[in-house]
């Protein structure tokens, strides 16, 4: 045998493994962003875009480096901050609390998605506002497979089930419309696999050892595919779309920063500003980066635009709500904080059998969840195994 690689070895090549991953799912989100309906486009009509010359110019590369470059330090030097971070704050420390939603959470975000998906149905849409039934496959009999799988979620019974259902939905929705608008919707499969994957109430224990291998696997579905949708919508809707968010903004001027506060600022500056800051947000909650400070920022943007876009706004970003939710609840407990920046290694892969042997599957042992460290699998004694 080898020598056996130091723990800074190990660390080392862990990081570059998982730097190396996120720079291939954002060159993968790039290469795929080309525009299509949503969002933005739930509210403007009659743009083309694909302006790639747009995002290729010096102000939009330079800001998405200096993005990416934040995102990527910050990530380095997660061990070292307050988890959760706002503790630091003393009027914040209660929002720990919010910790005791847990076990609740996937009746919660299954609420969101079947509110959402009973309304849209009601509108004739689907999925997204601005997608009528009659452009999807099966028209009416898609609007009520809609309608059923909402209201599967909103009894809150075999939500597994009902996540099938969900991607079911939005496959359809791919079939239908493209690869990007499939992407752009990304949200809901993170609905999906965090019902599919997270522990339910109220059986689940967040100290038992295969409660905590499902509750950090369901996390990284929803980090990976929540992050990946804000940054396929930053560069389709606004990066690579400059003239559809010049249109919005002229259609609906009390958005238009520039119109409505007199800042010394051209629209296409605003529209630069705006989709790197949301491609931002985006890889800070696919690193797990300061999960607390990165979700209630990003709430700002989604609820600002309620008082103008009014129901269709509310509707389509329901499932966005619920996900957000999802994360702040867990950023507020130290215990699941840590949670939100956990990756697979395969190291811990690896070891995946001799936790089997060692711990025993579903015998009920615990972990301490003040002393747990941040690696897939810790036997009752703290043990760390992967």
């Amino acid at each position: 045998m080898g020598p056996v690689p130091s723990c800074a070895e190990v660390t080392m090549r862990t990081n570059v493994r998982r730097t190396a991953l996120t720079c291939a799912l954002t060159v993968a989100t790039v290469t795929l962003a080309t525009p299509a309906s949503a969002h933005g486009r739930w509210f403007a009509e009659g743009t083309h875009g694909g302006d790639w010359a747009f995002f290729l110019s010096p102000l939009p590369l330079a800001l998405t480096a200096v993005a990416l470059l934040v995102a990527a330090g910050l990530r380095a030097v997660a061990g070292r901050l307050p988890r959760p971070e706002l503790e630091i704050l003393p009027p914040l420390r209660q929002a720990r609390r919010l910790g005791a939603l847990v076990p609740y959470l996937p009746r919660l975000l299954a609420l969101h998605v079947g509110i959402a998906l009973v309304t849209l149905s009601v509108m004739g849409a689907f999925l997204f506002p601005s997608m009528p039934l009659e452009e999807v496959p099966g028209g009416g009999a898609a609007g009520f497979a809609q309608a059923a799988v909402g209201l599967w979620l909103l009894t809150g019974l075999g939500l597994r089930g009902a996540a099938g259902g969900l991607v079911a939905l939005t496959v359809l929705l791919g079939v239908s419309c493209g690869p990007v608008t499939f992407m752009e919707n990304g949200d809901k499969l993170a609905v999906a696999t965090f019902l599919a994957l997270s522990p339910g109430a109220p059986r689940a224990r967040p100290d038992r050892l295969g409660d905590l291998a499902r509750r950090r696997w369901a996390l990284l579905g929803v980090r990976v595919l929540l992050g990946g949708t804000l940054v396929t919508l930053a560069i389709s809707e606004k990066l690579t779309h400059p003239e559809m968010m010049r249109h919005l903004m002229a259609r609906h001027p009390e958005i238009d920063p520039v119109a409505t506060f007199g800042l010394p600022l051209e629209v296409d500056t605003i529209i630069v500003v705006a989709g790197v800051v949301e491609l931002a947000l985006g890889v800070f909650i696919l690193l797990g980066v300061l999960p607390q400070v990165t979700v209630l920022a990003a709430l700002v943007p989604f609820n600002a635009t309620l008082l103008v876009f009014g129901l269709d706004e509310l509707v389509g970003h329901l499932p966005i709500y619920g996900l957000f939710l999802v994360l702040l609840v867990h950023a507020c407990r130290a215990e699941t904080h840590r949670d939100l920046q956990w990756f697979p290694s395969s190291t811990a892969m690896g070891h995946r059998s001799r936790r089997t042997r060692a711990v025993g599957a579903g015998n009920g042992e615990q972990v301490p969840s003040s002393e747990a460290p941040s690696t897939p699998w810790t036997t009752p004694g703290g043990t760390r195994l992967g």
